[in-house]
């Protein structure tokens, strides 16, 4: 009895030492309404003001809950170090951390965006303290872990937020909402009052009384986001945690006690659950993750896959089964994206290889009288206004109190009346199909609007400059906006090609200093309305998201501090390498690591088509901080075998 008074008082004492990294891996779980206000009023592209309440329901609370954690944790960190009771591990590591924090510091401290850079973004929320408090948590868990047991609770935490997650996904690939339900929305929704008396919950007690779903989530019936925020970002952590249970599974299966055998079949039930969620949620994303952490698992287990052939039939036999029901949901949108793939590789070999000629995606179809807009430039007296090739060009004519429409060599183009007053065709075969003029005017403003087959392009002339006016009023000067890679291919991954052939000629102006964490948003060059309209996209569309980490990172932080951030990921890729050399798989933590290995694998290369963010890096840095220590565990107590 005094035996098992001293094992429970000890693993109190190991939960209680392991909490803030708890709370950082739970954060995942994190979904409450917040009514935030920015100061939104000087942001061309959207239609909020200072004043306008913003509402999120899943980043500002886990993004709360990750600054926690990094305070606890530091605080925790700090007073061992002091007392001496930990020693700092392997200094090298501390080198690109500490040049990768300092290099985001000061992108957010010169940042144009400062209060987005400290707070984050309106819906994002990871701004510098969010970042600094990443890395905090990771090396906190690189120092804290120090045990089998440790690892097993840093685990269990995991596994259960995503068990919990992976039945609210079943719940929504079925139609059923676990989230819509009144008792949840209520559960998640501040009951304030509104002008008129009523409250938020009357509302939604309303709405349920009538029979309508009190749903304020932004996603249709069927798809699955769990409590992720994007469709995206559920394989996008998944792959984190599918290899995990695998090689978990893989671990109890061996055990020589029948009652560990049993439970391993449990592990495998929730297998089947987390493949479900990633199929489910039907992100081709995540689809080139998978494959990588399938290669990597044949290199990593090598010949024992015949020693495991049994539990590795098992797993593949239940991932099958999955991927067989839900055939009709991922099996077209895998085709899709590969044949796309397979193209832009294609074409893009044959452009440069053969010098052909680069056509675009979205080129003119015979007959039709969509204006291809190649760009749009504002300035002083002049409009430049690129349709098919070629440039048709408005000049304020000062001396004579005109507008003159001309071509590229300076040309005028003669107007012909049409049956709708105010308005001109132009008599030029070149725009004679695609382009109309208006001409307008009131007191000393005075408007041109070039008419296109969707849209009416409004041009106000004032103090002898032209702005574009968008579809929320503000006067916004448009330029040339440069595009490298991708041509002939913007709509590549559900546009994915449009803004990384945007975001590659950004990234040269910050080697050293980035635009401040979580300000992407703000730099993309949001007035490309050419390129939208173009591509028949929707002139409000806002890109907030790189679709990309590396470029995300990149362009936020700067170059420097992003091959900082490399440098010390594959610190723990290159120390796990050197693991498994010399140890293989003996016991529980081994597994764990190999499991974490191959998540990170597959994390890095769905990176390559999903962003960082606060719904999704916790659980990464969770898995990079606990790989970091069972790396280094050479004073370990040695585990009994199960």
């Amino acid at each position: 009895m005094e035996n098992n008074l001293k094992k429970n008082t000890s693993f109190g004492r190991d939960i209680l030492a392991m909490l803030p990294a708890i709370i950082f891996c739970l954060s995942i779980l994190a979904l409450r309404t917040k009514l935030d206000k920015m100061p939104l009023s000087d942001i061309y592209w959207i239609p909020y003001s200072d004043n306008t309440l913003i509402t999120d329901i899943y980043s500002y609370y886990k993004a709360l809950m990750v600054v926690i954690a990094g305070l606890a944790a530091a605080a925790v960190l700090g007073a061992k170090l002091a007392t001496k009771k930990i020693q700092i591990k392997s200094k090298y590591l501390y080198i690109p951390a500490a040049v990768y924090l300092v290099l985001a510091l000061l992108s957010s401290l010169f940042s144009d965006y400062r209060y987005f850079a400290f707070k984050g973004a309106y819906q994002h929320y990871e701004g510098i303290f969010v970042l600094i408090s990443y890395i905090v948590v990771m090396f906190f868990l690189y120092h804290i872990v120090n045990s089998h047991r440790r690892v097993g609770i840093i685990v269990f935490t995991a596994l259960a937020a995503a068990l919990l997650l992976g039945i609210v996904g079943l719940s929504q690939a079925m139609g059923r909402d676990l989230f819509t339900t009144l008792t949840w929305e209520k559960f998640i929704t501040p009951n304030v009052v509104y002008e008129d008396g009523s409250t938020a919950w009357q509302r939604l007690e309303a709405m349920a009384a009538e029979g309508k779903s009190p749903d304020v989530h932004i996603f249709t019936r069927g798809e699955v986001y769990q409590s992720v925020y994007n469709v995206n970002y559920v394989p996008f952590y998944l792959c984190l945690i599918l290899p995990l249970v695998a090689m978990l599974f893989i671990r109890l299966y061996q055990s020589k006690k029948p009652a560990i055998k049993v439970l391993s079949f449990s592990l495998l039930a929730f297998f089947g659950l987390l493949v479900y969620n990633f199929f489910a949620a039907n992100s081709a994303s995540g689809f080139f993750g998978l494959l990588i952490m399938a290669i990597a698992a044949l290199v990593l287990l090598n010949k024992r896959i015949f020693k495991w052939i049994v539990p590795i039939l098992c797993i593949l036999i239940v991932a099958g089964a999955v991927m067989g029901v839900l055939s009709d949901r991922w099996l077209p949108e895998v085709k899709s994206k590969f044949s796309e793939l397979g193209s832009a590789i294609s074409r893009s070999f044959k452009i440069y290889a053969q010098g052909e000629d680069i056509k675009t995606d979205y080129e003119n179809a015979p007959g039709s009288v969509f204006a291809i807009i190649d760009y749009i430039e504002t300035g002083e007296g002049r409009v430049g206004f690129s349709v098919d090739g070629n440039l048709l060009q408005v000049i304020r004519d000062e001396e004579n109190k005109q507008f003159l429409i001309t071509d590229d060599e300076g040309t005028p183009l003669p107007l012909m009346y049409t049956d709708k007053e105010g308005v001109y065709a132009i008599a030029d075969e070149r725009f004679h199909d695609y382009v109309r003029v208006e001409h307008r005017g009131a007191l000393d403003v005075y408007y041109i609007i070039l008419v296109t087959q969707k849209t009416n392009w409004r041009f106000i002339f004032r103090e002898g400059t032209f702005y574009y006016t968008n579809r929320h009023g503000y006067e916004v000067t448009l330029r040339n906006v440069p595009h490298i890679g991708f041509e002939g291919h913007y709509d590549f991954g559900s546009s994915r090609g449009r803004i990384w052939a945007t975001t590659i000629p950004m990234l040269k102006d910050r080697i050293f200093l980035g635009s401040g964490a979580d300000t992407y948003m703000f730099v993309f060059p949001q007035n490309d309305y050419a390129t939208l309209y173009s591509t028949r996209a929707d002139l409000g569309l806002i890109t907030d998201k790189a679709h990309n980490l590396y470029m995300q990172y990149w362009v936020q932080t700067g170059l420097i501090s992003l091959i900082a951030w490399l440098v010390m990921v594959f610190f723990y890729i290159v120390g796990a390498v050197k693991y498994f050399w010399k140890r293989g798989f003996e016991d529980f933590s081994d597994f764990v690591n190999g499991g974490i290995f191959l998540g990170i694998l597959g994390f890095l290369t769905t990176a390559l088509f999903n962003d960082g963010s606060v719904n999704t890096m916790p659980m990464f840095y969770t898995m990079l901080g606990t790989g970091l220590a069972i790396n280094n565990r050479e004073n370990w107590p040695k585990q009994k075998e199960a």
